[in-house]
C-alpha cells in the first residue's frame, strides 16, 4: 500500500507537468492561428480601405458635379426669366404711355396692383397727382451703371430706394411720359421659388445692391453648417436694352449629400467593408484550424514517440 502511495505521489507532477506543456502547446498554436489571422486581415483591409476612398470619392464628385451643373443652369434660367419680366413690364409701360387717357386708366386697373406688374404709375398728362412725387422718385435713383448713362431707349430703367425693411432696391422704369415702380413679388418670382436651402444676391455695376433673399432653410453666414457650399453666378445684360447698369446673380446653396434610400454612400460602403471583414475572418479561421490540425496531430505523435 506504502509503494502505491508513493507511485501515485510521484506520478501526479508527471501529470501535471504533461497538461501545463499541453497548455502551452495549445496557447502557442492558438497564438499562430491569430498571427495568421491577422495577416489575412491585413492583407484585406488594406485594399478594401483603399477601393472604398476611390468609390466614395468617384460617387461624391460625380453626384456633386452633376449637382453643380443642374444648380447652375437653373440660375441662369432664373435670370432670364426676370430679364423675361422686365420685357414684359416694358413693353406694358410702352403700352400705357401711348394710349389716351381714358384707355390708360382702364389698363392702370389691370396692372397695378398687389398682384400686378406694377406696384405703382403715375403719367405726366392727364393731371395725375402722383406724379410730381414720382417723378422726385425718379430723379432721385440710379441706372446702377458704373458709367454715366448712355443713350437711353424708349424705357429706361432706374434703381431707386426702397422704404421697406429689406434694403432691396425698387425697380423704376419710364417711357417719355409715365414712371412705374415693378412689383418686386412680380419680378423676383423666379427666385423667390427657389430652393429653401438657398441665397440669392443680385449686384449692379456700381455695386448697388438689387436684391438679396435668403431661404428659410439657408444657413446664416458665418454661422451655417460645416457642409460645403456651392456658389453659381449669373449676368443680366441691360445697358442696350433699358440704359441701366448691368447685373450679377449669385446662388448660394449646400452641396448635396449623395445617399441611396436615405443613408449615406458612405455608410453603405462601410457596413459592405465590415461584412466583407467578418466573413474573410471566419473563412480564414476555419481554413487555418483545418490546415493546423494534421499538423497538431503529427506533433502530438511525435512527441509521444519521444517520450516512449
Amino acid at each position: 500500500c506504502a509503494r502505491a502511495t508513493a507511485a501515485m505521489s510521484a506520478s501526479r507532477p508527471a501529470s501535471e507537468a504533461m497538461s501545463l506543456a499541453a497548455r502551452l502547446r495549445a496557447r502557442l498554436g492558438r497564438r499562430l492561428e491569430w498571427r495568421l489571422l491577422a495577416v489575412f486581415l491585413a492583407a484585406a483591409l488594406v485594399p478594401l480601405a483603399v477601393s472604398d476612398w476611390i468609390a466614395t470619392s468617384v460617387i461624391g464628385g460625380i453626384g456633386q458635379r452633376l449637382s453643380h451643373d443642374r444648380d447652375s443652369v437653373a440660375a441662369r434660367a432664373a435670370t432670364r426669366q426676370v430679364f423675361d419680366r422686365l420685357l414684359l413690364a416694358s413693353t406694358l409701360l410702352q403700352t400705357l404711355d401711348e394710349a389716351q387717357p381714358a384707355e390708360r386708366a382702364r389698363l392702370a386697373n389691370r396692372t397695378v396692383g398687389t398682384a400686378a406688374t406694377f406696384a405703382a404709375l403715375a403719367c405726366a398728362d392727364g393731371g395725375d397727382p402722383a406724379w410730381a412725387a414720382m417723378k422726385a422718385r425718379w430723379d432721385a435713383a440710379r441706372s446702377g451703371g458704373a458709367a454715366p448713362d448712355a443713350a437711353r431707349p424708349g424705357v429706361t430703367l432706374r434703381l431707386g430706394t426702397s422704404a421697406g425693411a429689406g434694403g432691396n432696391a425698387d425697380l423704376l422704369i419710364a417711357t417719355p411720359r409715365c414712371i412705374a415702380i415693378l412689383n418686386p413679388a412680380s419680378v423676383w418670382e423666379p427666385v423667390l421659388e427657389s430652393e429653401d436651402d438657398s441665397s440669392w444676391l443680385v449686384l449692379a455695376d456700381d455695386g448697388t445692391r438689387v436684391l438679396a433673399w435668403r431661404g428659410a432653410d439657408s444657413p446664416p453666414p458665418g454661422r451655417g453648417p460645416s457642409a460645403r457650399i456651392d456658389s453659381f453666378s449669373a449676368h443680366l445684360f441691360l445697358a442696350s436694352q433699358f440704359g441701366a447698369g448691368n447685373w450679377v446673380f449669385r446662388q448660394a446653396a449646400p452641396a448635396p449629400a449623395v445617399d441611396w434610400h436615405g443613408i449615406p454612400v458612405v455608410a453603405w460602403l462601410l457596413s459592405v467593408a465590415a461584412a466583407t471583414l467578418l466573413l474573410i475572418l471566419l473563412a480564414a479561421q476555419w481554413t487555418i484550424r483545418r490546415t493546423l490540425r494534421p499538423l497538431a496531430i503529427l506533433a502530438e505523435g511525435s512527441r509521444r514517440l519521444a517520450a516512449g
